[in-house]
């Protein structure tokens, strides 16, 4: 990952790591200046059941009209997305 990037990318998996989920919305634009939605959802997941040894992530891109250019989409970022929604999911007491 890129010194730039990890700026922003970091703190969730830090979340991810101690067990909270954490849920994230990223706008970018693509290649025609449409903006696109970049979600990712981060799971933690703990063999003993305490210490958290994997994390699943999930990413989707979202547009609102659906239709989008993909291509090197991330890549070609010229700026760090813009973050809409981060949400750390706390464990029920």
């Amino acid at each position: 990952m890129p010194p730039a990037r990890q700026i922003e990318s970091l703190p969730a998996y830090r979340q991810a790591v101690l067990g909270r989920p954490v849920y994230t919305i990223h706008d970018v634009n693509d290649r025609n200046g449409r903006l696109v939605h970049y979600e990712r959802l981060l799971l933690p997941f703990a063999a003993d059941g305490r210490t958290v040894d994997r994390i699943l992530a999930s990413f989707e891109l979202v547009c609102a009209d659906g239709a989008f250019d993909g291509h090197e989409l991330m890549k070609s970022q010229s700026a760090a997305p813009t973050l809409r929604l981060s949400v750390t999911i706390e464990p029920a007491a």
